[in-house]
C-alpha cells in the first residue's frame, strides 16, 4: 500500500486529535494541530483536507467544548428558552487564535472569514460615503437583516488579522499571506 502525500497521515492524526475531551482547549493538542496545520501549508491538497475536517469538527457540538458563558448568559438563556448549543460560535471563540499557533491560527482565522464573507459584503455597502452610520450601527443592522448573532468589530476579521500581523515576528512566513488578507479585507 503507497500513500500519496501526507493527506492520509494528516487527516488520522487530526480526527485523533480532536476526538480527545477538552482538545480545543488543550495546549499540547493545540500545539501539536498547528505542527500538523504547519505540514498542510506547504501542499494545497493538504490544506484543503485539513480545512474541511477542522471545519466538520468545529460544527460537531459534541466534539468541541464551548466556553463557558457567565451565568447572566445562561440565565438570560434559559429565561427565552434558547439552547447554548442552537447558538453557532465563530471558530475563533472555539480556537483562540494566538501568535504561539500562527498556523493553526491561519486556518481558524480563515474558515471564519468564509463564514463573514455574507457580513463582510453587507458591511461595505453600508459604510459607503454618504450614510451616516458608524461600524457598530451598521453591523447592528446587518445582524438584524441577515438574521444571525451581533458581531462586534473586535471580532471582525479585519480586526483579527491586524492584530495577528502585530503580533507575528516579522520573518515569519505567514506573515506576507496575514498582511494580504488584510489589504484584501480592507481595500475592498
Amino acid at each position: 500500500l503507497y500513500l500519496t502525500g501526507a493527506t492520509p497521515a494528516l487527516e488520522i492524526w487530526l480526527n485523533l486529535l480532536t476526538s480527545l475531551p477538552k482538545w480545543n482547549v488543550d495546549k499540547s493538542v493545540l500545539y501539536l494541530l498547528d505542527i500538523l496545520a504547519r505540514i498542510a501549508w506547504a501542499n494545497s491538497s493538504d490544506i484543503q483536507s485539513f480545512n474541511r475536517i477542522l471545519s466538520v469538527v468545529l460544527k460537531e457540538s459534541s466534539k468541541v467544548h464551548r466556553p463557558s458563558k457567565g451565568i447572566v448568559s445562561r440565565v438570560g438563556n434559559w429565561v427565552s428558552g434558547s439552547s447554548e448549543a442552537l447558538v453557532q460560535l465563530d471558530a475563533t471563540e472555539l480556537i483562540s487564535p494566538t501568535p504561539s499557533l500562527p498556523y493553526l491560527s491561519w486556518i481558524v482565522l480563515a474558515m471564519e472569514m468564509e463564514r463573514q464573507s455574507k457580513l463582510w459584503q453587507h458591511l461595505i455597502i453600508e459604510l459607503q460615503p454618504g450614510k451616516v452610520k458608524s461600524i457598530e450601527q451598521a453591523l447592528k443592522s446587518i445582524a438584524g437583516f441577515l438574521k444571525i448573532p451581533y458581531i462586534g468589530v473586535h471580532q471582525l476579521c479585519l480586526i483579527r488579522y491586524a492584530q495577528m500581523a502585530l503580533e507575528l515576528n516579522p520573518d515569519h512566513p505567514l506573515l506576507p499571506v496575514i498582511i494580504q488578507r488584510f489589504f484584501s479585507l480592507y481595500f475592498a
